[in-house]
């Protein structure tokens, strides 16, 4: 989604928004060990860098067949002394394949953060495209995640897979203004808020 840029302290790279998965775990029980497996699809992605974010938002979506995908994330990025906040969305489905970062000039961002009622939206838009994403996820669904620091995992996001997300995308024509040409509606979702997004 983003071009390498070795001054900025966190790296994040998106290798498939969709790939074929197989999967099999183990639940493991006083009661009794629970096993199963499937197929299914898989978001696949990597981070790395020096350190986390102080303020973060992720979530991701795949529909039942594959055939539209979204991921997001950003937050507040520090650059030594500097506190900016930027973001990352990509957006495919049958009729468009958008992505958003803050390389490409003229991308603007508007957001909207209230994780104690489980929500967040986002308008990106540059000069021709505009995309809606609007995720609700119910308080109760959410859980701690942990996240890595120098002194090992501790507790520091919290996240759920049961968001329903809204995504809308539209074009800007000439004396029409903006057009709606996609549309679809995420159930089961992911929405992460992270550190200092994190309801208190």
């Amino acid at each position: 989604l983003v071009e390498f840029l070795p001054f900025v302290p966190l790296h994040w790279f998106v290798n498939s928004l969709g790939s074929d998965a197989t999967y099999t775990y183990t639940l493991l029980d006083e009661g009794g060990d629970t096993t199963g497996s499937g197929s299914g699809f898989a978001h696949q992605e990597s981070n790395w860098g020096v350190i986390f974010p102080p303020a973060w938002v992720w979530a991701e979506g795949i529909n039942s067949d594959n055939s539209r995908q979204f991921s997001l994330s950003g937050g507040e990025l520090m650059l030594g002394d500097t506190s900016l906040t930027t973001w990352l969305v990509a957006y495919h489905s049958p009729r468009i394949k958008w992505q958003f970062r803050p390389t490409l000039p003229g991308t603007e961002y508007i957001t909207s953060i209230d994780s104690c009622a489980g929500s967040f939206s986002m308008i990106a838009k540059d000069s021709f495209r505009t995309l809606v994403i609007t995720a609700n996820a119910p308080q109760e669904s959410f859980f701690d995640v942990s996240v890595p620091t120098e002194d090992g995992f501790v507790p520091g996001a919290e996240e759920s897979f049961s968001a329903e997300v809204s995504v809308r995308g539209y074009i800007k024509l000439p004396w029409l203004g903006d057009i709606l040409i996609d549309r679809y509606q995420f159930s089961g979702a992911a929405l992460e808020f992270g550190a200092g997004y994190m309801c208190e």
